[in-house]
């Protein structure tokens, strides 16, 4: 069992950690829909939601849009070797 100063540090580092990959996704996110204003609808909404780390080149950007009530979700997958970023993931 780790003592709890360490167990400690660890968590913070783990929080800066996962800030700097939110900060990087959320860039990446509004990074596309600039680049792609027809993926919004005119009165719609499209929101950033999470991401998830696929392996250490993939994040996959998690996403909702929709307008009036209905709800999509959808996702995104940027290449972090290349910076690349597209709709599908080829496995």
């Amino acid at each position: 069992m780790k003592p709890i100063k360490e167990a400690v540090k660890a968590v913070l580092d783990n929080a800066l950690n996962y800030n700097l990959v939110d900060v990087y996704s959320r860039h990446a996110f509004n990074k596309w829909f600039a680049k792609n204003p027809h993926k919004k609808s005119d009165g719609g909404f499209i929101g950033y939601v999470n991401y998830e780390v696929l392996d250490e080149n993939i994040i996959k950007i998690n996403y909702i849009y929709g307008a009036y009530e209905i709800e999509f979700n959808g996702e995104l997958f940027v290449d972090i070797r290349t910076k690349e970023i597209t709709e599908k993931h080829e496995i």
